[in-house]
């Protein structure tokens, strides 16, 4: 069985192997065989692929150092900043969650919004 997608900016691709047993409990619970996704060879990542985890890595490098730069930002203007840094909202809210779990980062709640602040 082969799950592909996405976790954040990371790509999954995972393949499971079941043994002849676990297939048997599984039908037990309604699923069979015939319902899985057949497997397919795992295919490197493409140019883009890459492409795409380098610009990533990129904003997330420049985030930290614009935050540590700053020193502290609320929610709002974090989000906006990370959105102008990006170019994307869905891209800046990734890097927002990456930092609220960053080790030098302490996340507080403020008055309307958290604050975000670089305790490095």
């Amino acid at each position: 069985m082969r799950i592909r997608g996405q976790v954040g900016p990371y790509l999954v691709d995972l393949e499971i192997g079941l043994t002849p047993e676990e297939w048997q409990r599984l039908r037990l619970t309604g699923v069979g065989e015939d319902d899985a996704v057949t497997a397919s060879p795992v295919m490197p990542a493409g140019p883009a692929c890459t492409a795409m985890n380098a610009s990533l890595e990129r904003s997330w490098q420049d985030a930290l150092e614009w935050l540590q730069q700053i020193g502290e930002a609320s929610g709002p203007e974090l989000l906006a900043a990370l959105e102008q840094l990006t170019g994307d909202l869905r891209q800046a809210k990734r890097l927002a969650v990456r930092l609220r779990h960053h080790a030098q980062v302490d996340v507080r709640p403020g008055a309307d919004a958290p604050l975000y602040r670089w305790v490095g």
